[in-house]
């Protein structure tokens, strides 16, 4: 996959509130906490659907990562993607991957 097709793919994942989680990678339709490649897992933060879409391409991990960090920083002033994912709320993770897909696709 590309970089834009692995952003998009992960950005779909969570695009849906009630499929976008905090505090954890990924939870099951109970909610319990579950590793993100997990066939249990319905919800998933930034990195999580990231790393649910990229499970065997470190490569293509690294580069949407990359993207996700520099969206971060112009959304929060911090690199932290966690922080965004887990205290600015779903819109601004929204917002992130978008401005992350924005970019790969210049590039």
């Amino acid at each position: 996959m590309t970089t834009v097709e692995i952003l998009r793919a992960a950005r779909e994942k969570i695009s849906d509130p009630s499929r976008w989680t905090r505090l954890t990678y990924a939870r099951d339709q109970l909610g319990a906490e579950v590793d993100a490649d997990d066939k249990s897992a319905v919800c998933f933060c930034s990195m999580g659907a990231i790393y649910s879409v990229t499970s065997d391409d470190f490569c293509g991990q690294n580069r949407a990562v990359s993207l996700l960090y520099n969206a971060a920083h112009e959304i929060s002033g911090s690199r932290s993607v966690v922080r965004v994912n887990d205290n600015l709320g779903h819109e601004a993770v929204v917002r992130m991957f978008d401005l992350a897909i924005t970019t790969a696709e210049g590039l």
